[in-house]
């Protein structure tokens, strides 16, 4: 007879819950619900909530009283009293690659949340089923609230309803209409940048932005506003996507438009080469991007906009903190604090 390995999703639901619980159960003991209650709440076959109730129990995580149940063990993570679970969620909650701005705004959240008190312990979100089961998965995990890092869009529903479930959430990255967050603002930075490049004489400015974008009117709003500024009439001819056929198409479009600066609301790194093929003088045109992917090895000259995330981080916990579970609040929206140097890397 060949008998099945449980199903990894299923066997991770079990483990995350379990060690939710554990964060939470103070220095008592918590009895978990029976076997085949847990197996109902996250739809998990009974024999994969055993193998993983087993498991527990083999880590430590978990003891047996036979004729009682089974319970938590807070001595192996030094329980206290009033404990609080935060989670952090990052990208689309499985495989996120993050740029180092995100990076250090979750190490500077993580530290502000841990200094408020001892009490209060902090998980990350590891997300197993599709993305229209996420509400069910964050939900189960038994969080006191959420800090959202770069959400991935189809993630974005689910965080909508765990906001309206009641569930504390802040999201960093993205505005979120009824989620208080923390944000690029485009009109603002855009507008910051092409003033800088002005002084410095430039005239012809290009924007390149994402192919498929929500901030395309804002973006562009930021560079008109610096030109109309200038004196400088707007010309729409000089913004252009990322799309795989501009792309292609690159050097031929710095040919025909001739930029003599170039600010992107995307990454740099596929149009750089071309780049530096046709502006090899750093003079002939100067050139904006996030410090998100700027690296030394590219040789990049230009300007670079930096994320000074400390104030925004301790406020992103004072927001999450302040927010009652179970209930509704005014959400706050807050544009990223950036600053904006020329650099040569």
């Amino acid at each position: 007879m060949i008998t099945r390995e449980p199903q990894i999703a299923e066997y991770e639901k079990i483990r995350q819950y379990v060690v939710g619980q554990l964060l939470k159960s103070g220095n008592t003991p918590m009895r978990l619900a029976s076997n085949r209650e847990i197996g109902k709440q996250f739809g998990v076959s009974h024999p994969t909530v055993i193998k993983a109730l087993k498991d527990l129990v083999s880590d430590g995580y978990l003891t047996v009283r036979p004729g009682v149940g089974t319970f938590t063990n807070p001595a192996m993570i030094g329980s206290v009293e009033g404990g609080k679970l935060f989670g952090f969620l990052f990208g689309d909650g499985k495989t996120a690659f993050l740029s180092r701005s995100y990076m250090r705004w979750s190490s500077l959240c993580a530290e502000q949340l841990l200094s408020r008190s001892t009490a209060y312990r902090l998980q990350q979100c590891r997300l197993i089923g599709p993305a229209e089961e996420a509400k069910n998965e964050l939900l189960n995990l038994g969080l006191d609230g959420i800090i959202c890092f770069s959400p991935d869009t189809r993630l974005i529903p689910a965080l909508i309803e765990i906001n309206a479930a009641g569930m504390p959430l802040v999201v960093v990255g993205q505005r979120l209409e009824g989620i208080s967050s923390f944000y690029p603002d485009f009109r603002s930075d855009n507008r910051s940048v092409a003033t800088l490049m002005l002084a410095e004489g430039r005239r012809r400015i290009m924007l390149v932005i994402p192919e498929n974008c929500d901030f395309k009117a804002e973006a562009v709003e930021g560079l008109k506003t610096a030109l109309t500024a200038a004196g400088i009439e707007f010309d729409p001819c000089m913004i252009v996507s990322d799309s795989a056929e501009e792309r292609q198409g690159f050097g031929h479009t710095l040919g025909v438009i001739k930029p003599d600066a170039v600010i992107f609301n995307c990454s740099i790194g596929p149009f750089w080469n071309k780049l530096r093929t046709a502006f090899p003088d750093p003079e002939m045109c100067s050139f904006y991007s996030g410090n998100y992917d700027v690296f030394q090895e590219m040789g990049y000259f230009g300007y670079i906009g930096i994320q000074e995330p400390e104030n925004d981080a301790a406020t992103a916990v004072d927001e999450l903190l302040a927010q009652p579970k179970g209930s509704s609040r005014q959400p706050i929206h807050s544009a990223i604090t950036m600053r904006f140097s020329r650099n040569n890397i």
